[in-house]
Order: C-alpha cells, then structure tokens, then sequence
C-alpha cells in the first residue's frame, strides 16, 4: 500500500462486514438462550473464553489475508518506535572477530537490509547508504578507497557498485554478500519512501515533475531505479557513470552473484536470513534475541514478503512503463532465482496468498485458538484465585 493511508477494498469490507455478523450473531444468541443458562457458571465461563480466543483467531486470519491488515502489521507492530529504538541498541553488544578478509555487504535499495544489519551485524565500520534527502553524495559516486580503513576494517556496508568491489579488492581479500528483491516490488517500494509527484512523472525524469528541482534529484531517481540492480551488480549504480553496454553489464553482474559467498532474497528471508547467520556470520557475537526477533519478524510478514502488493495496485500502463525501466534487472532477478534454487512462489494479492495456504493457516488457526483459549482460562483463574484471597483474608480480619 503505497503512503502510510490505509483503504479499504470493496472486497475487504464486505469480508469484515460479513466476519462481525457470523461473531456477533451467535454471541448474542447464545447468551440469551435458555440452554445457555442452565449451564454451571464455570460452563458459561469456558464458553466465553473460547469465544472470545475464536474471535481473535479469526482476526489474524483476516489480517493475514487484507492488503489493510497486512499494513497495519507492518507499519503499527513490525516497525513501532518502541521496538525499533529497543532493536537500534544492538550496536552495544555486536562484536565482529577479526578475520583475514573484508566483509562487504552490496546493499541494495529496498530490500530491507538496513533491518538485516541491526538485528545480524550491527557493528560496521563503514555504512555508506546515502539518499538525497539525507547526504549531498547521493547517489553514490565511484567511491577512492582508504588503504589504511580497508586494512583495519572488518565489515563494511553500502551501495557498492562492482566497479568498487573491483578496486577493493586490489587492496585486500573480500567476502561479498547481497539480499535481492523483485525489481518491480523494489522500485515502487522506492517511490513509496522517497517519491513525490504521481508514480508515473516520478519514474520519468523528463517529466513537469523534475523542471523546477534540482538535476541532481532526477539522476538520483535514474540511479537507483533504471535497472539500478543491474548496474550496480554489473557496473556503477551512478546514471551518469555508466560505462558498459546492458549486455556486458548483465554478464558481469550474473559473474559477480557467483562468486558472492552469499545471496539472499527479500522474498524469502524467513529462511535466507538464518541462512546467512549460520554462513557468513557464524563467528560474530550477538545476542540471540536480536536475530531471533528479526526471524520472528520475517515469520509474521511471510505473507507480506511473499505478495506483490505495490504492483497490484498499478495499472496496466504503469505497469509497461515500469517494464522499460527494469527489464534488465528482471532478467537477473529471474536468473537469479533459478541459480539459486529460489523456487517460492510469488501472489497477486493476500488473498490469492490465503487460497492457496487454506491447509496451514487453518491448522494454525486452531491451534492458535487452543492456546489462546488456554492463556485465557490461565488468566481468569488467576483472578478468580486472587480475588478469593483478598475475600479470605477480610473475613479473618
């Protein structure tokens, strides 16, 4: 959902709409029927808790298969303040041991590897991540090396273009990973977190949108977004530093994934990010509730990582115009997925991701009842005991 505004579709409403009659009406039902009534307290209780532990269940399915409940989640749980400033305190108890080669993350935009850093390997000695908005550097230009910086370094993290990791590596040993995404997903998402205008003007830099700003701002946008994945991977990310042809420039990013120690994907992070804690960072220092809330995070957004939520909201023109500008780095982002075994699927929309889950969300829903049910009981017999306690004791008093 593109903007932080959240609308309902026709279909969710009717969905919702349709959810609080089948709970409402039973409720109100039940609780004025005469069998109801004859049952023992601690019946009617029981019914209760069920009830309501049914009613949240359902609720996170709903959630589950909305573009709103989805984000709600992401914008309300995922990234609260509370939580990201918890998470942020990270830096002060990762520790990075000291190896005989350089760590580089190539970071590209928009595939959450800000998040990746924090929770994984939040102690860089470099995070060269500029954006107009924040670093008059941006987009990032072909980048001099510290002979001294890179001897000491142990980690180092960035919008590196291939072009510098060729440099670097002259001067020492590299290990090199990258988390990508579906190019398309990757640019919207783009325009959603720094975009203005319409979506059609902002991915064209000779439109009325860009006449009275500066020039730097519309090669800003070429940069990252005109089959910026595959200039980055295969050349320099920079538009107006571009030297190879998209032929040379796919070859030489398909040659530089493979000899990458790692490659993720945004898609599937719920597996690839404990993926590469085991591999490229099995030696770092971290405590274990940091990666383990960022898998968490990424079990929760399953669905949201796996539905092309930006681009169902697109029209088929923009969509062609979209086209044009990532064909390139839809080929990589394809090749990519075959050559590394990447064979998840990818839905429309969260209902299409619901459909084809039924099995296993409705296995979960029941068992997510059955707890809830049981933390309920838990809940109410605690009050139940306190509250006889505090009876007791002012009778004896």
């Amino acid at each position: 959902m593109i903007g932080n505004e959240m609308r309902f579709q026709p279909f969710e409403l009717l969905t919702l709409a349709t959810l609080i009659i089948l709970l409402a009406a039973p409720a109100v039902l039940v609780k004025n029927s005469l069998r109801y009534r004859s049952f023992r307290p601690k019946t009617r209780s029981a019914i209760r808790q069920f009830y309501i532990a049914t009613c949240i269940g359902i609720g996170m399915v709903w959630i589950y298969s909305t573009d709103v409940g989805n984000h709600w989640v992401d914008n309300y749980i995922l990234r609260a303040a509370p939580l990201h400033y918890f998470f942020q305190t990270s830096s002060y108890f990762t520790s990075i041991p000291p190896h005989d080669y350089l760590i580089v993350f190539q970071h590209i935009p928009r595939t959450a590897g800000d998040s990746a850093r924090t929770h994984l390997f939040n102690a860089c000695d470099w995070d060269f991540t500029p954006l107009w908005r924040h670093e008059p550097d941006a987009p990032p230009v072909p980048i001099e090396w510290n002979e001294t910086f890179v001897m000491n370094a142990k980690l180092i993290k960035g919008y590196f273009s291939l072009n510098d990791l060729d440099r670097l590596e002259q001067i020492r040993k590299i290990k090199v990973f990258t988390i990508l995404r579906h190019p398309l997903e990757r640019v919207i998402s783009f325009y959603d977190y720094l975009g203005f205008s319409d979506v059609s003007s902002y991915f064209n830099i000779s439109s009325e949108a860009y006449k009275d700003i500066p020039y730097a701002k519309a090669i800003h946008t070429a940069s990252y977004t005109y089959n910026g994945l595959t200039y980055q991977l295969g050349d320099q990310m920079h538009f107006l530093s571009r030297n190879s042809t998209p032929e040379q420039a796919l070859a030489r990013a398909k040659a530089n994934l493979e000899r990458m120690e790692f490659v993720g994907f945004y898609e599937n992070l719920a597996h690839d990010f404990w993926k590469l804690k085991t591999s490229v960072f099995k030696d770092v220092s971290v405590p274990f509730v940091f990666p383990w809330a960022y898998w968490l995070g990424t079990v929760v957004g399953y669905p949201r990582m796996r539905v092309l939520k930006y681009q169902h909201q697109m029209d088929s023109q923009m969509l062609k115009q979209l086209d044009n500008i990532t064909n390139l780095d839809m080929e990589i982002y394809n090749w990519a997925r075959k050559r590394f075994h990447q064979d998840y699927n990818l839905y429309p929309t969260f209902t299409d991701f619901l459909k084809d889950h039924i099995l296993p969300i409705c296995i979960i829903l029941i068992i997510s009842i059955f707890l809830m049910s049981v933390m309920i009981w838990l809940a109410v017999r605690g009050v139940h005991n306190y509250k006889s306690r505090r009876r007791a004791q002012t009778k004896t008093t």
